[in-house]
């Protein structure tokens, strides 16, 4: 299906599943990975989870965003012919929805640590609402060297 959208589509976006660093999840995620063959990446991240959901116990740590995004980048390079550009991670979405304490203040400084720490932009679509996706948006917009749409016309 991806395959065929793109051939009428200009963008075409592709949930992931799971992750790549999760033992139960990384085989379908490196499948999705390859299989979709991306050119632009945002990473999803849960802000607050500071172990592998179902490996608690064992302690195994969710590693931090800018080495998530070096082993995506990594990963999706493994399919790509020698010379092609490599698939670039551009944005991180950020889940926030673990802290129900958390107020303003401390989730923009927790955006800006993420920004500054991986030079990508951060957001959170659902804590944010438009003002986030439309974050995300941009910033794949801006990989591919497309202008975003006008205010006029996005609203």
């Amino acid at each position: 299906m991806t395959c065929d959208a793109a051939e009428s589509a200009d963008y075409v976006i592709v949930e992931g599943q799971g992750s790549l660093t999760h033992p139960g999840f990384s085989g379908v995620t490196l499948g999705l990975l390859h299989g979709t063959a991306p050119d632009f990446m945002v990473l999803c991240h849960n802000t607050f989870r500071q172990a592998m959901k179902g490996y608690e116990l064992e302690g195994l740590p969710v590693r931090a965003p800018g080495e998530l995004v070096k082993i995506y980048e990594d990963a999706a390079a493994w399919r790509r012919p020698p010379g092609h550009p490599r698939a670039r991670v551009v944005a991180i979405a950020l889940n926030t929805s673990d802290s129900l304490n958390l107020d303003d203040e401390r989730f923009e400084g927790i955006r800006r640590d993420i920004e500054h720490r991986t030079s990508l932009v951060a957001a959170d679509p659902i804590r944010e609402g438009a003002a986030g996706a439309d974050r995300l948006a941009e910033a794949i917009l801006a990989a591919a060297g497309a202008a975003p749409p006008s205010t006029a016309t996005a609203r």
